[in-house]
């Protein structure tokens, strides 16, 4: 949904959800609109599990280059994890990740960390 040039999606993971997402179409107000459905039943993919480890080693080499300092990949990661209330990330499903990958791409790069970009490689 685009508000003043402002896209939104919306996770419907259950009923609640659902009825949400029905009642905000009933209520969009008069015009053109594109609606995009994407079925999310597995897990990651493995592109984005391979994104993740990317950025974790763009991420550490940014600290080595910064600070002089190298974090393990493994602290890494867990700080990521921490960062975004997720203890793992291996039953995450696709577009939980999706989420997750969001937060880590807007977060980093917000702080001058230079990530590859998503959309260049998945």
């Amino acid at each position: 949904m685009e508000e003043n040039g402002e896209k939104k999606t919306i996770h419907i993971k259950d009923e609640f959800s659902r009825k949400q997402a029905v009642e905000l179409i009933e209520k969009l107000p008069e015009g053109y609109y594109d609606i995009t459905f994407t079925k999310h039943t597995g897990l990651r993919t493995s592109n984005q599990n391979n994104l993740y480890h990317l950025w974790a080693r763009e991420i550490q080499k940014h600290f080595a280059e910064e600070y002089n300092k190298t974090p393990s990949l493994d602290a890494v990661k867990e700080h990521m994890k921490h960062k975004f209330i997720t203890p793992s990330t291996a039953n995450l499903t696709s577009s939980e990740m999706h989420e997750f990958l969001g937060k880590i791409y807007n977060f980093y790069s917000e702080r001058g960390v230079k990530l590859t970009e998503p959309w260049s490689i998945i």
